[in-house]
């Protein structure tokens, strides 16, 4: 919706036949984007990756909005800076409480609760990456 922009879809295929990148950007030309202000990025197989290969193509100057998952967003935010650009965060997929006046996390059993957990664990150990 911001005139002159581009959609920069990344994600590589891993063992599937299409890219995340691919499957991003149909989504976005179902909704209405014009296939002509996609571009693709789908070789990138982690966030230091995709980071990297966006500032080779793109100018380092240029205002990007990063978008993607909240618990994700400070990893991909320090890869992006570490290799010269300084994105918009534009956080997604929020964990949200239902009720923002109870505090029963560390007493109610939870799958949601060991969901979140992997995640936050792989993005801890993704900060430790170099």
């Amino acid at each position: 919706m911001i005139q002159g922009s581009q959609l920069i879809c990344s994600g590589y295929p891993g063992r599937s036949s299409v890219s995340q990148a691919e499957v991003s950007a149909m989504a976005a030309i179902e909704l209405g984007v014009n296939p002509l202000d996609t571009i693709l990025l789908a070789t990138a197989h982690n966030t230091k990756a995709e980071a990297k290969a966006y500032a080779d193509r793109f100018d380092r100057e240029g205002t990007l909005i990063l978008i993607t998952d909240a618990i994700h967003m400070p990893r991909a935010m320090k890869w992006f800076r570490k290799h010269g650009v300084n994105p918009i965060a534009a956080p997604t997929n929020h964990s949200i409480k239902i009720d923002p006046d109870r505090y029963d996390f560390p007493f109610k059993f939870s799958t949601n609760k060991i969901i979140l957990m992997e995640k936050s664990l792989h993005e801890y150990v993704g900060m430790l990456a170099r």
